[in-house]
């Protein structure tokens, strides 16, 4: 499709095709199209954030997002993004304000609690992260990120049965969760027969096999997870080769 021959809008929408594809510059190019012609609100802006973090890196990203809530101030896609990506360059303080107006807005979005609680977390504010993660583990229809961070905080405040319990639920809500088999490989004893070092032993292979940037960060924190079961434990098992 020749860009000269296409709407506004239809930038919009080819902007986020091309992210879903993984062609950001492509993306990046429709975003901008749009932008210019004062079409489709923070989306846009949303999209060039997005390709411009995987081609140049989330400083440039950021700015991008700080212009999407010029257009749209409550936009919470924008207002989650900003405060996620801030937590990431260790600005959690910076982040605060953009992930309380989430909450405010959506005071329902599991999500939003998720990342005000993380930002907590990050700066300290350890009973005001736990009251986060509680929320947002009974709001998640799908938890098990919650629930993970939520034990590992549990764990570093010393609570170690709440920690377990919810490293534990975490588990039964996503089995296929990499983050909460390494914090459950911290905790556990494991026997040498143990399945849950078989089941480790799957997901890596699986994990392995795939070239997805998750696929390859669970990749990484299923071998330390391994590599923990078996070093501290003393167990004669192959798979962490």
């Amino acid at each position: 499709m020749r860009h000269d021959r296409m709407t506004p809008m239809s930038h919009v929408r080819m902007a986020i095709l091309e992210n879903q594809h993984g062609h950001f510059e492509a993306a990046l190019s429709h975003a901008e199209r749009a932008i210019r012609a004062r079409q489709g609100g923070a989306v846009p802006y949303l999209c060039a954030a997005f390709a411009a973090a995987q081609l140049t890196g989330n400083d440039s990203a950021l700015t991008w997002l700080d212009q999407a809530l010029i257009v749209e101030p409550s936009n919470c896609l924008a207002l989650g993004a900003r405060a996620n990506l801030l937590r990431e360059l260790n600005r959690a303080g910076d982040g605060l304000g953009n992930s309380r107006h989430w909450v405010a807005v959506e005071p329902d979005n599991g999500a939003a609690h998720l990342c005000l609680a993380q930002l907590h977390q990050a700066l300290g504010l350890d009973e005001e992260a736990v009251q986060g993660y509680s929320r947002a583990v009974d709001l998640l229809p799908h938890p098990a990120e919650a629930l993970t961070d939520f034990a590992i905080l549990l764990l570093e405040l010393g609570r170690r049965d709440t920690g377990v319990q919810m490293i534990e639920r975490a588990l039964a809500a996503d089995r296929t969760f990499a983050a909460a088999w390494y914090t459950h490989a911290e905790i556990k004893t494991f026997a040498a027969n143990d399945p849950d070092l078989d089941e480790m032993e799957s997901l890596l292979l699986l994990s392995s096999q795939q070239n997805q940037p998750r696929a390859i960060r669970d990749t990484i924190l299923l071998r330390y997870a391994l590599a923990k079961a078996v070093s501290r434990h003393g167990l004669a098992r192959r798979a962490t080769n």
